[in-house]
């Protein structure tokens, strides 16, 4: 049997293979459906973050179904004109019957401040969250 070299690079990986053709082939078939999975998986998270930058609209802020939404109702209300913290933030969609752990609201918060809806500043007792 003869022994065949083939070195493959993808936008993930990079594999050097030596062997037959047919098993040269079949890891280049595996490694073509492994790429092609990992594309549709990132066009539909792409499709996914597109789709809930759009439920964060205006027109859904005004009637709040999701804690994001209702933390950003909270900012056209001002309510970030101030800086404040996780727990400020927590007690406020408590009083508006948003009841959730910081543990829950500082992962909704980063993503806000990620997608440019709040700003973040550092200051020496932790983060603070303000209108962008």
């Amino acid at each position: 049997m003869e022994k065949h070299t083939a070195k493959i690079k993808t936008k993930y990986s990079e594999v050097e293979i030596t062997s037959d053709k047919e098993v040269i082939s079949a890891v280049i078939s595996e490694i073509q459906r492994r790429e092609e999975m990992r594309e549709r998986f990132r066009e539909q998270r792409e499709q996914r973050e597109r789709e809930e930058s759009k439920s964060f609209s205006k027109s859904n802020v005004k009637n709040p179904r999701s804690v994001s939404e209702m933390i950003l109702k909270l900012k056209q209300e001002g309510f970030f004109d101030a800086r404040k913290t996780l727990s400020d933030v927590q007690k406020e969609l408590e009083s508006n019957g948003f009841i959730y752990p910081n543990t829950t609201l500082s992962g909704i918060l980063l993503r806000l401040v990620k997608k440019q809806s709040l700003g973040r500043v550092k200051e020496t007792d932790g983060w603070r969250y303000v209108k962008r």
